[in-house]
């Protein structure tokens, strides 16, 4: 495991973040359609309105954390617009509480010295979000050192485990019932993706490494069939993975041969009504290539651009570049000889495992024992 995984903490990540600008639960659809063109990974977190009987006092992080309700996207706004039997400007003045998935494992509360590789592992096992006090009055650091944070080294004289759940509670219970003011920031994955690229070296040999040495590539996709209704694409999403169906074609060997996706990210910033209307009415893979909305919106909708890829041999460095570059929160992956056949995808948990693989197992497994004949009484 790499060093810098371990002498870094989340604090590290927060230099110059803004505070958290929650959107609550009773905002409209409209008002969030806008604020998701301007977000972190093409989606928002949504919170339940603090409580009158708190509006003014000190908050307890507990209650901070219990307020997140879950997160919302693109594609689950033009999924709830495509099966919305309400009228246009009644469906877009609904209160996106009436359109999120509860779901409030997507966002932990972190300490500021939790080590990276920790938060690493949360992220890993489905946090989408952390969140984390801006202060600096915080102690009991989970790891030993940190030349950045605070500007200065600090030290930690207490036993560290390998534990990531014994040492995100140790830090919860230091804490105890202590109150903070306002004073959170969120850290997405791309904020932590983002700091990793800039300590590759530090990372060597795995950077370089093909995806398909490190085992990373994703095999169990979400996808959908381009003769089947687009509108299949809203149930064979995996909530657990990137928010991205693959449209396939099945050729007879029973591979996969990939002409577009239906995803947040090929969603974002699209013309709402038309994506909702074609979602709703057309297979597919009419939807990927476009279609022409002869009843409502009297236009084209067109799919955005092409579905991201990289080859099975694409190193994991390649793979972190085109997701910062693009914003995207995966990558299909397709055979090296064919670039339509797919192979699978990477999301972020797929690069945050990845990127704490230990080094040595990459090392080739030891050559056998040549085999030795007796040549005794020749």
């Amino acid at each position: 495991m790499a060093s810098v995984l371990v002498y870094h903490v989340v604090g590290d990540l927060t230099v110059g973040k803004r505070e958290v600008v929650e959107f609550i639960e009773t905002e409209t659809v409209e008002s969030a359609i806008r604020e998701i063109g301007e977000s972190a990974e093409r989606s928002i977190s949504i919170w339940k309105r603090r409580s009158n009987n708190n509006v003014g006092s000190i908050e307890s992080i507990e209650m901070r954390e219990q307020r997140f309700v879950g997160m919302l996207n693109s594609l689950d706004i033009v999924s709830f617009l495509a099966k919305s039997k309400t009228h246009q400007d009644k469906a877009f003045n609904t209160p996106v509480s009436e359109v999120v998935v509860p779901n409030n494992s997507l966002l932990r509360l972190v300490d500021p010295g939790t080590r990276l590789i920790d938060a690493l592992e949360l992220m890993k096992q489905g946090v989408r979000r952390l969140l984390v006090p801006k202060t600096v009055a915080w102690k009991g650091a989970s790891k030993r050192f940190s030349i950045v944070y605070n500007g200065k080294w600090m030290k930690n004289n207490n036993v560290e485990t390998s534990s990531c759940g014994s040492n995100v509670a140790s830090n919860m219970n230091y804490w105890g019932s202590n109150n903070y003011k306002d004073t959170f920031c969120c850290l997405s994955r791309e904020d932590v993706l983002r700091f990793i690229i800039g300590c590759l070296g530090a990372l060597a040999p795995l950077p370089l490494t093909s995806i398909t040495v490190l085992g990373a590539i994703n095999s169990n996709y979400s996808y959908v069939e381009s003769s089947s209704p687009a509108s299949e694409a809203i149930h064979e999403k995996n909530p657990q993975g990137p928010s991205a169906v693959a449209v396939v074609v099945e050729m007879s060997r029973g591979e996969h041969k990939m002409i577009g996706e239906i995803s947040a990210c090929q969603l974002w910033k699209c013309d709402y009504i038309k994506a909702a209307w074609a979602l709703a009415n057309v297979s597919a893979g009419e939807f990927v290539l476009g279609v022409v909305d002869q009843d409502n919106a009297g236009g084209k909708y067109r799919g955005r651009s092409a579905p991201l890829t990289c080859k099975t041999t694409t190193s994991l460095a390649a793979v972190m570049a085109q997701m910062l570059s693009h914003r995207a929160s995966h990558v299909w992956v397709t055979q090296d000889d064919d670039d339509h056949l797919l192979a699978g995808v990477l999301g972020y948990a797929d690069v945050f495992a990845a990127v704490t693989k230990p080094p040595t197992s990459l090392l080739p497994a030891p050559a056998p024992a040549p085999n030795r004949t007796n040549f005794d009484g020749l």
